[in-house]
């Protein structure tokens, strides 16, 4: 037997040890014992099963989970008989059915509350048993950090209750994109007993939330030696919560750390590369492959520069390794890569029948709507059709994204939430379109970024409640924090003001930073997010007064109605606990934003009278900047109130660290100090607009040049 087969087996046999310990724990914690209590109200509640053979170890898992839970949110040991006490019984069955999905329903035998999850697998009875505590008991898994627990006194169910569901796709999860240094970068690249457990929240996060995939991003400057060991045992504890792992890696992407299989300009056979590096790659038993075809964003994918490479990785994955390999696709147009053209339809194409797909779009645009330039894009038309035709002959996953880090929204900060209607509505649309799989891009969970991973995640299930069809609302999760109500609508109108101002009148060109490339000189000035229709620099030295005039009457009045209107809106609500007192601060940030900017604008174009960099700001000019000052130190008091609510500490996601990604400081090290604001009241005041000013990227690690070696 090879030296893998071994550790398998080994790993099998631990599984089942612990599967049996979990199993007895269990049986002993839902056994009758006679025994008084002091707290009174305390329900006695057992679970019982008709199950074929003993519940299998993801099971077992969720019931022991399921078991705490409960305790916690009626503050007593609900496994235990108390005089008088109320008894609830929850039965397992299996109930196998054409269609996939869970159904939950109570009754009433013998004084006895009974209620009944029937599902046709395992995996399907967990999430059934996690709908019963989220869905009906109002026990909230909202962030990885953070469950909200309800109060009760008594059992709350009525009697007769009936929910059912069904999942939307086969698979459904999130990417953790771990080129960028967010919440869990370090932890899954960094071997040790902490980082194991912070991704073991994430994946029971994940569970309890009707998830069964997850992935992200494996870098380039893992330790080889002593990270496997690390990756084995997150993939065995996603095994036993029946979740399936991805891990991406790239054929040989140069940029933000990417792992590659091949690195262009080394003197050995391309081949001999990427089967050595599979082979250490694949001594983890990986649920599936995602590639990375390209050599970096705007650059052509591998198989223009040489045919046969990214073939033969297909098939060693698929054939020798037996695991599933799935391309990553990017929404850049072929026709506007270096090398790219109207013939090149098929860039990142797989050749092999059997591998996948991922269908990517970017930010809070969904792929119907018009888009101000995202990516040189007028709109994600293609993406749509690339899906529509992939679909019928390959697996198809969907790949969103709920956060878009570098400059555009969390690290401004701003809470952009059109995110919610965007990707509700592209959920509908992919499911309609019959696709397999929907795994959202993920960057970040704070300033209220966790709303939208945890709606993604309740939206990627059909819900029916009482038999009738709950139909999805952008908001929809909020009426389970506040049940008045009142948070919802008022996030609804937020909502509403957003899209009217942010994508109707276009805001979002000024609203986010500009990225790293945006400054640099043509022909290397890339485009990815929106950008203003005049920059900056045209405005202070080349632009004519109808120019001027036409900013001042268009986006400068608009943000600023957007942010009176705003501030209106959220004076209206106010705080009653820490989530909503989150939601509100990043309403807040972002309605301050409209104002800086519109106040940098307002100088920008008030330097028109002296633009030679020598000349210091007119008195206008200056009187402009002192009040986007103003509006900075505002702004920084509600970025040091959310500090120190943080779910993670600051100094692993707001400071300057060390990072196996290409930037040495933690995602929100920008919203620190506002970086973003204060270079642009520096750059008005100096004159300077160009990549080099103020910077806090090394252009070097991102561009990762040294990759090509």
């Amino acid at each position: 037997m090879s030296p893998t087969g071994k550790r398998e087996d080994r790993a099998r046999l631990r599984q089942i040890a612990s599967g049996a310990i979990v199993f007895i724990i269990l049986c002993l914690s839902s056994s009758v014992a006679a025994m008084e209590h002091s707290q009174a109200g305390c329900p006695f509640i057992s679970f019982h099963h008709a199950l074929e053979k003993p519940p299998t170890i993801a099971l077992q898992r969720t019931l022991l989970d399921a078991r705490s839970l409960l305790d916690t949110t009626f503050g007593c040991d609900t496994a235990h008989r108390i005089s008088g006490a109320m008894a609830v019984e929850i039965h397992l069955e299996y109930a196998p059915s054409d269609e996939p999905g869970f159904r939950v329903s109570g009754s009433t035998w013998q004084d006895i509350r009974r209620i009944t999850i029937s599902a046709g697998e395992p995996g399907e009875m967990s999430s059934g048993i996690y709908a019963l505590l989220q869905e009906k008991l109002g026990i909230q898994f909202l962030h990885p950090r953070q469950t909200v627990f309800p109060a009760y006194r008594q059992w709350p169910l009525p009697e007769h209750f009936d929910l059912r569901a069904r999942p939307r796709f086969a698979v459904r999860g999130f990417h953790l994109h771990t080129q960028h240094p967010t919440e869990l970068e370090m932890a899954l690249h960094q071997p040790g007993s902490e980082s194991l457990q912070m991704v073991r929240e994430y994946i029971d996060w994940l569970a309890r939330n009707g998830q069964n995939h997850f992935q992200f991003y494996l870098l380039r400057t893992v330790d080889r030696h002593h990270w496997p060991e690390h990756a084995r045992a997150i993939v065995d504890y996603a095994h036993q919560r029946d979740m399936g792992v991805g891990v991406m890696v790239s054929a040989s992407m140069l940029q933000q750390h990417a792992f590659q299989l091949v690195k262009l300009l080394r003197p050995e056979r391309y081949s001999t590369q990427a089967r050595r590096n599979l082979e250490w790659l694949m001594a983890i038993p990986w649920d599936a492959v995602i590639l990375e075809p390209t050599t970096g964003e705007y650059l052509p994918d591998m198989r223009r520069l040489f045919p046969g490479v990214l073939e033969a990785i297909e098939r060693m994955t698929m054939d020798e390794f037996q695991t599933p390999l799935f391309y990553a696709t990017h929404v850049i147009h072929p026709r506007d890569r270096i090398g790219g053209g109207t013939n090149d339809i098929h860039c990142e194409h797989p050749v092999d029948p059997r591998s996948g797909i991922l269908i990517h779009t970017v930010m809070c645009y969904d792929l119907q709507e018009p888009l101000p330039g995202v990516y040189g894009n007028r709109d994600f038309h293609w993406m749509r059709e690339r899906a529509r035709c992939e679909v019928q002959r390959r697996q198809t996953w969907y790949w969103p994204e709920s956060s878009y880090w570098v400059a555009f929204d969390n690290s401004v900060p701003l809470l952009l939430l059109p995110y919610l209607d965007s990707r509700l509505r592209d959920i509908l649309l992919t499911a309609n379109m019959g696709l397999d799989g929907h795994v959202t891009f993920s960057s970040g969970w704070e300033w209220g970024y966790w709303l939208f991973d945890w709606s993604i995640a309740h939206w990627s299930w059909q819900w029916w409640h009482e038999g009738q069809e709950r139909q999805p609302l952008p908001a929809g999760r909020l009426h389970h924090l506040a049940a008045d109500g009142e948070l919802a609508r008022l996030m609804e109108r937020s909502l509403d003001l957003q899209n009217h101002f942010l994508k109707d009148h276009e805001l979002l060109r000024y609203l986010p930073a500009f990225e790293p490339f945006a400054e640099a000189p043509p022909p290397f000035d890339f485009i990815f997010q929106p950008r203003p229709e005049r920059r900056p620099a045209h405005l202070m030295k080349r632009a004519s007064a109808t120019e001027a005039q036409a900013v001042l009457d268009g986006p400068v009045r608009q943000l600023e109605a957007f942010a009176h209107q705003s501030l209106a809106l959220i004076a209206t609500h106010q705080p009653r606990n820490g989530l909503e007192r989150e939601l509100l601060d990043g309403l807040h940030i972002t309605a301050l934003r409209a104002l800086h900017r519109s106040a940098t604008l307002q100088a920008t174009i008030a330097r028109r009278e002296k633009p030679r960099l020598w000349h210091q700001p007119t008195p206008s000019a200056q009187q402009h900047l002192e009040q986007a000052e103003r509006i900075r130190s505002e702004a920084l008091s509600i970025v040091r109130q959310r500090e120190a609510a943080y779910r993670y500490p600051v100094s692993d996601i707001a400071s300057r660290r060390q990072s196996f990604t290409a930037y040495d400081f933690g995602y929100l090290y920008p919203v620190h100090e506002l970086y973003f604001w204060q270079r642009e009241e520096e750059q008005v005041a100096t004159g300077r607009f160009d990549m080099f000013y103020r910077t806090i990227w090394n252009y070097w690690r991102v561009l990762g040049l040294s990759g090509l070696w």
